[in-house]
């Protein structure tokens, strides 16, 4: 809990001290102790600063990680239809033998879906294959 002790000047110095605060606190960092409050009320107007050195960073990490966490959902969407064409089945027959809905499985092999390790195996199992040659070039 942060203990927050205000000078009581004026209302604009006081909101400007409060959101600077809370910038601190929402940006992961200590709040910095400051004896006086800003004297500025554009402070409280960047309360929602995402030029930050930090914050830019951060999305670039989170923006890598979707990148390939999309691109592995893709390439394992067509190695899944591939799969499924040459053992002939459609996609409604094939999404009926592993007991998925058709829906789902068009969003795996589209690289839309998030697979769990089960569906996974139930589709491997589907194709008569192991885990190993299912994810063959993914």
């Amino acid at each position: 809990m942060t203990l927050l002790v205000i000078p009581e000047t004026d209302q604009k110095r006081n909101l400007a001290f409060a959101a600077e605060a809370m910038r601190d606190t929402h940006n992961n960092c200590l709040p910095v102790a400051r004896r006086y409050a800003p004297t500025t009320w554009t402070n409280l107007q960047n309360l929602n600063n995402t030029y930050s050195p930090w914050f830019y960073r951060r999305c670039q990490v989170l923006n890598a990680c979707m990148a390939k966490r999309a691109d592995i959902l893709v390439r394992f969407g067509q190695r899944v239809r591939e799969l499924r064409k040459e053992q002939g089945y459609s996609q409604e027959n094939f999404a009926y033998a592993c007991e998925l809905d058709r829906t789902y499985v068009g969003g795996i092999e589209r690289g839309e879906r998030n697979l769990s390790l089960r569906n996974i195996e139930r589709i491997a199992d589907t194709l008569e294959i192991s885990l190993t040659e299912l994810m063959e070039g993914v």
